[in-house]
């Protein structure tokens, strides 16, 4: 792959049904057709009032996916760790830091989750957009996703699912070309470990 992220979409709250921390493996690919397509590796989303426990898993994961990305000019893979930063701002990166100094990029959100959710599934429909293996929660979610703020359920796998496309594969797509393929991340904050 070109890059594996790990996108999380962390939760509020710690009753017993509260959302769950979205996690969300995708690889990224540009194919034959000149075009990125997204490849959904993995859905490890879960519920915990532990930070220390959702920073685990999107560390595991990415040490599980990142050795099938490009290696980077450094020699390190072409692979890092999104979250959200809505919820805890820069607690969240600190937390995901303090299990591995790993690359971690984090975006606070300006736009509702439906303004970022019509761009991905426009790509998704042209076909750009792989669920590889049994993801059958997270397409369950997908399917019901409205994008309506409250009372519409969950939408924890679903964000964790848009992010790293609206983030990294729109931007570039709006920006073909040799440079536009160098972009994609310079809207967001990137700390590398």
């Amino acid at each position: 792959y070109d890059a594996i992220i790990v996108s999380v979409d962390p939760a509020t709250g710690e009753k017993k049904g509260a959302d769950m921390h979205g996690i969300v493996v995708v690889g990224v690919r540009l194919e034959a057709d000149g075009l990125d397509h997204v490849y959904v590796l993995q859905d490890a989303s879960l519920r915990t009032p532990e930070p220390e426990v959702w920073a685990r898993e999107a560390i595991k994961c990415l040490n599980a996916w990142a050795p099938l990305a490009k290696k980077r000019a450094n020699g390190k893979p072409n692979a890092w760790v999104f979250a959200e930063s809505n919820t805890g701002g820069s607690m969240v990166k600190s937390t995901i830091r303090t299990v591995e100094k790993v690359k971690v990029l984090t975006v606070r959100a300006m736009q509702s989750k439906a303004e970022r959710a019509a761009p991905v599934s426009s790509y998704a429909k042209a076909g750009l957009v792989h669920m590889v293996g049994k993801l059958d929660k997270l397409e369950a979610q997908l399917a019901k996703f409205t994008g309506q703020e409250g009372g519409h359920g969950r939408d924890d796998r679903a964000d964790a699912f848009a992010w790293p496309i609206y983030l990294y594969v729109i931007p570039k797509r709006r920006n073909a070309g040799a440079a536009g393929r160098q972009r994609g991340t310079e809207d967001a904050v990137i700390e590398d470990g």
